[in-house]
């Protein structure tokens, strides 16, 4: 899906376990950036995302797996939170402010936000190339998050709320204006930080991590290191699966059936 005047490029090529199978690690060429993992059969005729150990227990590792996946996801990397840090559950989302999927699950996110208070939201870009303003939001968001948490969270519900008004022409001045309106936000570093694209790293690691845990649409969901299968869950299923989650939750399932 990558454009013809950008392919991906082999970066490393290692052996696996000293065996006939080769890792190709892949990178982007151009100014997308790309980075995925692929494992080359020894006919060098397939490439597959995984390769499963005959000699391992199945059972463990798939919970190592999901231990790994879960701490990827959730890693304290300085991505935009909502909630408390210690909180039994979080919520990860990959997100694009274009797009109308993700402008609904916003508002359930706000809805579970304040309905729920034992779950730390996490926020991770990830603009489509189909958008043609979603970056620049993006990047332009990551910089308030830089001067304010509280003002991100806020730059994050006007993008979603003005999405269907917003175009390539009037974002920069609207989303300027708003943010510049915010306590904690000098409108002047926000403006000079786009400018030099400090907080494309932030995009570039959001990116990354997407390609490794096979993203590739948003919005995209994590409940404690699970992918949801469903995409977007509702605002009562979201709720639903965040209260199974809870510790208390997990004890009750497991308390003996009363005999009396």
């Amino acid at each position: 899906r990558l454009p013809e005047a950008s392919p991906p490029q082999i970066s490393e090529v290692s052996q696996v376990n000293g065996g006939c199978y080769r890792k190709l690690h892949f990178v982007g060429s151009g100014k997308r950036d790309f980075d995925a993992v692929l494992y080359l059969t020894p006919d060098q005729k397939y490439l597959v995302p995984e390769l499963n150990d005959s000699t391992a227990d199945p059972i463990a590792e798939e919970q190592r797996r999901q231990a790994e996946m879960k701490r990827q996801v959730e890693k304290d990397d300085g991505c935009a939170s909502l909630g408390p840090a210690g909180a039994p559950v979080t919520v990860v989302v990959f997100s694009d402010f274009e797009c109308p999927y993700c402008r609904r699950f916003a508002e359930t996110l706000r809805q579970v936000a304040s309905e729920e208070k034992r779950v730390r939201f996490l926020f991770r870009n990830l603009p489509l190339e189909m958008h043609p303003w979603a970056r620049q939001a993006a990047e332009t968001a990551a910089c308030v998050e830089r001067q304010s948490g509280e003002a991100f969270w806020r730059v994050h519900d006007y993008l979603f709320e003005n999405q269907q008004e917003l175009t390539p022409e009037n974002l920069t001045p609207r989303l300027m204006g708003f943010a510049g309106s915010l306590r904690g936000v000098r409108p002047g570093q926000v403006r000079e930080c786009v400018a030099k694209h400090v907080s494309a790293p932030r995009l570039y690691g959001d990116a990354a991590l997407a390609a490794a845990l096979h993203v590739s649409g948003t919005p995209t969901v994590f409940l404690n290191g699970e992918r949801l299968s469903s995409g977007a869950p509702t605002r009562e299923h979201l709720l639903t699966l965040i209260r199974e989650a809870l510790p208390e939750a997990k004890l009750s399932t497991k308390r003996p059936a009363d005999s009396r």
